[in-house]
Order: structure tokens, then sequence, then C-alpha cells
């Protein structure tokens, strides 16, 4: 049965009500060329179907598809009856189909207002025409995919509830002339190697990835390798990120939001019937855990790369992991994951468990919808809160309650199984680096810890996805406590920290995913055979800003600069953005990761450090310095040292652990050496006249200097430049700072910004430096600062600056949007009396909830906001007046 063959059984099959509707009124009624045969046997089918469910309708149909064939190429031709009734109907419709004469084109999808001026000037001026060009091929391929679509929607709903429009048009002079999103296409037909297996193999030629940012880009490559196709899904967000460009195709699905696209499990599987994808890869996050959308891929005739829903719902969910896990004798956790999901249960539960407890959300993964629970006071507003959060990552807001373990170790093994009932573990993770919850540094293997507890632990993890039939990737967790061990949860899809064990095993897990998922055995069944080599760890880089409790940071890459670490050996870099490219609110805030390998831990944590010290990003906020002073902190060099909560206990050490006092000088004058290559190139290029170039250049004259004041913190630093050849003198107050510029390039970045790298020998040492420089801002990189950059602003004369401050106090306050995000709860009314430190308000943004709260005892006098509401950085919320002072 061919695709065409399917369509018209699903149109037989559907009401004659959608059947015209999808027919007539969404513009099937195409003008066609007397070389169309092949469309016309397609439309004929489709006459065909619809005879069946009314033959009344038959003749009419034909009448115009008749119509449109004999009429003859001539300038001005006459619109006949039914032709002006379909168009004029599809007034009421937010898609039309029709051809564009003058260009020849086939234009798709055309929004309401366009396409409404469009047909009343086509009915004014008739001139309605045929296509200038034979476009059989290409209009045939169009067709089938409406088809597809229409016969979809005669069952279920359109395609995303909110109207997002799809295009499917592949002429570019199109597209531009439109400003539609480009698709791409695959430029010859691939086939996977995995189809060499088995008869009981099902080969995937095609693989949809039903997520984004680095985890798409890493399965695209894998699968690019194995010449399997790629079809890529992007939010209205994602129009042009990394994973839509390198995907053999792209397809939008909806707003912004996860909930509306990446979340919408029936716009995913809509567009995969579409593209006719043969396989979806979940990724992570998302719905990587969502056992009814695995059970949806599957009978709707996709491949699911994953365990099945049934294994799914028995080990990705927290609360029957545990019942299985105690069934299997392996040490469970004290607490609660029963049913009742009342707040009142919930308290109670914990009451008997006892203070402190960690809440968790049963499908909670990346710190998201957790929270330590401490004493009584505080329970109402954190379940709530992880609720809220859990909701919204995941739409599962279900918890558990474990008792609290304090400075136990987290550590997880990764395990494969078949469909053949062969199960072999890939050794263990160490991912106690962590704030929150949030992992921040992984390594495999986990250091110190006992041959004795290591063979218990992948026994039970085997055993794990044994009681679950389980297949595919998964990692089971577990607390480690000296040498006593606890089941933690199994996450049943492929972890962000998988590079680690890539990389002491050597082995591709999404390779692994995708073989297994095609029914192939599993590649290596003796577990012996599989070996350890060497250390490996991985950072994560987030946008978030450490120094303001580590809030999301969404906003441009202005400088994302990587040529230096891609040079560096054994260094693997998962990133899913580029210079240019947004970071949105809307998403979790991971940027990449910087995975490294050496043959023993302290080289392959020396090499981490390297790498982080040498990666220069900037215009969002970022925990790199943070990394760099993790790494280089002895409690995480000494082996098994690192538990869960250290970072927590000791963010304030780690935050203000940089000593660069010694070199905020000398980065000021680098700052200043770089600003004045960047301003002397720039001159350069603009005036060809040698006497024209401003660059201070004086014949039988001492320069007199170039002065620049900037500030670092509560430090002014004033320096004077003063050039001789490649040899430059700073003043600075009464020191003098030497130094010979060896080589410099200056290059652009994105906003208008600059960045000079130089070669500069200080002293008897030759240090590469980078000065970037945007508006007012200025970031010296250099591996020799304890954080890698420093940062400064220019500064302000004295004058701006007193200016500034009049009027500063008023005794009132308006609360702002600290960042992009959507107001999930407000707390407080009009006229509320408030406490400082009272929440005010609750925001989501990177699928975290932020709480909003007083900063002194006042009097809410307006609420500007309300609930729902999608609000940008730096918003008005809430307007606050003092009891001291009155309001205006």
């Amino acid at each position: 049965m061919t695709d065409l063959d399917k369509v018209v059984v699903n149109l037989s099959c559907a009401t004659l009500s959608s059947v015209e509707k999808c027919f007539l009124s969404k513009g099937l009624n195409l003008v066609l060329t007397p070389k169309d045969p092949p469309i016309l046997d397609m439309i004929c089918s489709v006459e065909h179907s619809l005879s069946k469910v009314d033959p009344t309708k038959t003749a009419e149909i034909k009448g115009a598809v008749s119509s449109s064939l004999t009429r003859r190429h001539k300038a001005t031709p006459k619109l006949n009856n039914l032709e002006r009734k379909v168009l004029k109907g599809l007034r009421c419709n937010k898609e039309l189909l029709i051809t564009k004469a003058d260009k020849g084109n086939l234009v798709v999808l055309l929004n309401r207002h366009d396409y409404l001026v469009k047909i009343n000037a086509l009915l004014d001026t008739d001139i309605y025409r045929p296509l200038k060009s034979d476009p059989t091929t290409r209009t045939r391929r169009e067709v089938l995919i409406l088809l597809r679509r229409f016969a979809n929607e005669s069952k279920d709903k359109v395609l995303s509830k909110s109207g997002q429009k799809l295009y499917f048009t592949s002429n570019s002079k199109c597209l531009e002339l439109y400003g539609l999103p480009k698709i791409h296409k695959p430029k010859v037909p691939l086939r996977p190697r995995s189809c060499k297996s088995t008869t009981q193999s099902k080969c995937i030629k095609k693989l949809l990835i039903a997520n984004r940012g680095e985890i798409a880009c890493r399965i695209i490559r894998t699968a690019q390798r194995l010449d399997i196709a790629t079809v890529a899904v992007y939010s209205e967000a994602d129009t042009n990120a990394m994973h839509v460009n390198l995907a053999d195709n792209a397809y939008p699905i909806g707003p912004s939001p996860p909930s509306s696209s990446y979340l919408n499990q029936q716009c995913i599987l809509n567009v995969a019937l579409l593209c006719q994808a043969d396989a979806i890869h979940p990724g992570y996050g998302f719905l990587s855990e969502n056992a009814a959308f695995a059970e949806a891929c599957v009978q709707n005739g996709f491949i699911f790369v994953g365990p099945s829903s049934s294994a799914m719902r028995a080990m990705g969910s927290k609360d029957k992991a545990k019942e299985i896990m105690s069934s299997a004798a392996v040490p469970v956790i004290d607490g609660y994951h029963g049913v009742d999901q009342s707040d009142v249960r919930l308290k109670a539960e914990t009451e008997r468990i006892g203070y402190p407890v960690m809440l968790k959300a049963v499908c909670s993964g990346g710190g998201k919808g957790m929270r330590v629970i401490v004493n009584e006071s505080e329970f109402l507003d954190r379940l709530h809160s992880a609720r809220s959060e859990s909701k919204s990552a995941f739409g599962d807001d279900r918890m558990i309650i474990e008792k609290l373990v304090p400075c136990a170790r987290h550590v997880e093994v990764q395990i494969f199984g078949d469909n053949y009932g062969n199960y072999v573990h890939l050794f263990e993770r160490d991912c106690s680096a962590q704030r929150r919850c949030q992992k921040l540094i992984e390594e495999a293997p986990a250091p110190s810890i006992s041959d004795t507890t290591r063979r218990s632990m992948r026994k039970a993890a085997i055993a794990a996805a044994s009681c679950a039939n389980y297949t595919g990737a998964g990692t089971v967790e577990f607390l480690v406590d000296k040498d006593q061990f606890y089941f933690l949860e199994m996450n049943t899809r492929l972890q962000v920290e998988h590079p680690v064990t890539e990389m002491i095993t050597g082995i591709d897990l999404v390779e692994w995913q995708l073989r297994i998922a095609s029914g192939e055995r599993l590649p290596i069944q003796d577990q012996t055979s599989i070996t350890s080599r060497g250390h490996s760890f991985e950072a994560r880089i987030y946008a978030q800003n450490p120094l303001e409790g580590f809030a999301p940071c969404p906003g441009n890459l202005i400088y994302f600069d990587l040529s230096y670490l891609a040079k560096m050996s054994n260094l693997r870099l998962e990133v899913g953005y580029q210079q240019g490219d947004a970071v949105s609110s809307h998403y979790d805030p991971l940027i990449g990761k910087i995975v490294a390998w050496d043959a023993d831990r302290t080289s392959a944590l020396q090499k981490l450090h390297d790498a982080l010290a040498n990666l220069q990003l900037f215009g969002v906020g970022n925990n790199v310095a943070f990394l760099l002073t993790l790494c280089q902190h002895s409690r995480l060099s000494l082996e098994g040292a690192m538990h869960t909560k250290f970072i927590d206990e000791h963010v304030e050490q780690l935050l203000h652990n940089r000593k660069d006092e010694q070199w905020l000088k000398v980065a000021a004058c680098w700052a200043h050496l770089g600003s004045y290559l960047a301003m002397r190139e720039s001159m350069r290029h603009c005036c060809s006249d040698p006497f024209g170039i401003s660059d201070g250049f004086r014949i039988n004259t001492a320069p007199t200097g170039d002065r620049l004041t900037v500030r670092s913190g509560d430090t002014l630093v004033s320096t004077n430049l003063k050039e001789s050849h490649t040899m430059f003198s700073f003043e600075v107050g009464k020191e003098t700072y030497k130094m010979k510029c060896v080589r410099s390039t200056v290059d652009e970045c994105a906003e208008g910004g600059k960045i000079a790298k130089m070669d500069i020998e200080y002293g008897s040492e030759r240090i590469q430096v980078s000065s970037l420089f945007i508006a007012c801002k200025a970031r010296v990189y250099c591996s020799r600062f304890a954080g890698s950059f420093i940062d400064f602003n220019l500064a302000e004369p004295a004058w701006a600056e007193s200016l500034s401050k009049v009027g500063a106090f008023s005794g009132e306050m308006n609360i702002a949007a600290p960042l992009p995000g959507i107001i999930e709860r407000i707390v407080v009314t009009a006229g509320q009396q408030v406490k400082k430190g009272d929440v005010l308000l609750t925001m989501v943004a990177m699928k975290m909830e932020f709480s909003l709260t007083a900063p002194f005892d006042a009097t809410v006098d307006r609420v500007l906001c309300q609930a729902g509401n999608s609000v940008p950085k730096g918003a008005k919320l809430v307007h606050l007046s003092s009891g001291e002072v009155g309001t205006d």
C-alpha cells in the first residue's frame, strides 16, 4: 500500500463534514496544467474515496478539476463559480494554498491578513491563472504532505492548539519573499548501517529528535555518522538554533513555552507523520520519561528510542521504582510514595518520617521539582513551589518524600538492556558536586568506593533493569554513605553526564540506543569485555549568575570562542549554542558541557581546569569562574571527599575565593591596550590616507599618551598608555608597567563588539590575553586570573555620577522582574501590609521557580501584573509604599 493509498483510506474513514472541510475549504482545488497526470490521479483517488461517503459530491469536484485541466494559458481567465465560492470560503480559515502567478511559485500557509488582501485582489482583477512551469514533482510532494495532514486533522485536533503554522515549501525565493523559515532537505537518500541486523530488526532510516539544545546536536551527530536522516523540531524561540541547522530536516512545532511546543505530544507525533520518520528519540528532559508519549509513539507506528512504556512506568516513576527495589531487597531510604497527594497527607507523612526531608517530584530531574524542608513552617510554601516547578517542566506534579541523608555521595550506575534479556553495566559515575540537586561536575569512574560496595551497586542496578524488563539506556542512582548505599531512583533515559562514561569505555551510548531500538542485540553482551580506561570529568556550563543566587541569565552570546579548546587533546565539547545565539528564558539554562579525559584522575581534573580557564564566553552571566574555583578546591581534588551538600554549605567561600587583586592593575592595562589596538585598527580601515589616521603618531614629537579610567567593583583604575613601536608603558598612579605586544588581531563579535587577541611579553613570561569590548563594558581574559577573566566598566565622570543620585529615594519602590519569565502566582493584594522577606509573587524562568520578596516593611500599593503574564526583564510587577515616608 502506497502512502497515498493510506491517506485515501484515512479520508474514507472520516466523516463527511470533516472531509468537506479539509478538501474544499483548505484550497485543494489546485490550478493545474495539462501536464499533471500524477496529480490528477491523486485527486481522482481522493474523489473515489469521497464518493464512498457521499456520491453527490463527486460530480461537483470532477467539474472543478476538469475546468482547471482544460483551461488554457490566457492572460486573465475568468473564475468559475465553484472556484470563486472556494476562494471566498477560505476567508474564514487560517491557512491557504494558492498559486503565485507572476513568480510561478507555490505559496503555502499565508497568514490571515495577507491572504485576505491577496484573495480580494484576485477576485477583483481576475488574474488567477495556472502555473507557468510544470510543477509536477514538487507539487505532488506538497499535496501528499497536505493530504496526510488533512487526514490526520479529520480525526484529531489541529496540529497546534495555538494555531502555529507549518511551512512545507522548499523554494528558497518563495521563502525569502514571505519571510518563512527555511526547511532543510537531505541532499541524498540516507540508509543506516543498522539495517544489516537480524530479520527481527526494524530499519531506522529517518530519526526525529524530540528535543533541543546540546542533546539534540549530540544525537544528530551520531545518527548522521550511521547514515540515518535526521529531523529536528523547534519552537519560535529556536528558529535559528544550532540543532535546526545541523539536522537534515526541521519543522516548527509551536510557540516558545515548552507546554506549547516541546511538551506538545500530538504536535510532535503529527510532524513525525508528515516527515515519515521511522523513530523518535526523546533526548533527556521534556517528554523523555513520559510513558504516555512512549506508548503513543508505538501506537502510531514509530520506534521509540528508549524503554517500553511499561518499563518506564515501573522504573521512571520514583514511587513505583522504590516499591520494586524494596521487593528486590535493595536498600531504600525511608519515605512516602503513596497515591494520596493531598497537602494534609503529605504533611502528616513528613512528620512521621521526621525533619529534615527531601521533597521530590515523581518525574523530577536536573534539580527541578525538588526541595529540602527542614521545619514545619516552610512545608506548604516549598510543597507548592515544587509542585508548580515540576508541572511546568515535566507536566506532572505528583510528589514523594524521603528522609534527608546528610553528607552522602551521589553515585550512579549506567546500564543497558536489549530485547533478548541481555543486561550489562558501563561502570559508575560520581555526581556529588552539585548545588541544590543541580549537578555541576561529574566524573567516571566513581573514586574511593570499596570493591565490595562497587560490586553490590552494579548487581543492584542490573537487578533493577531485569525486574522491569528494561531495554535501552538507563541509569540507577544511589546515595552512598561510607560503605552503605541506598537506592535513590532510576532515570529511564540518557543522562546529561553520559559523555564521561563514553570517554572511559570508548562506547557511543547513542549508537547503542539506536541499535537496540532497531531490534539488535547488545553490541557487547559479555560484561568482562567492557573495560574502563583512564578518568574523565565533565563540567556543565550554565547561563547563571553565581553572584546573584545562581539566577538564570537569558540573553545573547555576544562572544563564544571555543577555538583554543578545540585544539586540546582528549577534550570533548558538547554545546547547543554558537556565537550570536540567544539563550531563551523558556528553557533550561544549560549552554553546554566540557568533557576532559586523561590517564589518571589528577591529570583529568587539571585538563578540565585548563579548558575552563581558556573558555571565552561573554554576553550572558555564566558559572565558568565558579567552576574554576571548584576545580581548584582541595575537596574536589581529594578522592571521594565531595558530598552532595558541600557546595550548598560552602557557597559563600567558593564565590569569594577569587584572588585577582594582584592582577587588577595589570588587567586594566591590558584592557586599555586592547581598546587602543581596536581603535587604531578601526581607524586604519576607515581611512586610507596615512595623515588622516588618528593613531596618535607625530613627527619629531613624543606621544602625550592615551588615558582610560575603568571601574571593577568599587575600585577605580586610571591608566596612561605610551607606545614605542611594539613596546607599551602604562602609568598607573605612581607605578609603571612595561610590556611588549608580540602579536595582535582584532575581530568583530555580535552587537557591535570587538575582541583584541594579544600575545604579550610581561616580565619573563609570554601570556595570551584577550580583551573584549561592547558598549561601556570590557572583559579581559587570561588564564593567570583565578576566575579566568576580570570585568571592567568605563567609569563615568564625577559630575554624571553625582547627577544620577538625585531623587534616588522617594519612599517608594517598584519590584521589578529580575529576568524574563512568566508570573506563576501572586501572593499579595493591594493594601496588604508586608514585612521584609515576605513573598510577594513567584515567577518561572528557564524551567525554575523564583520567589520575589519585600526588601523592607511596606504596604502593597499596587499589583501591576497577573498570573500567567509573560514579562520582560525589568518589568514593574509590584509597587510598594514605605510606612515611614508617604507616597506622592
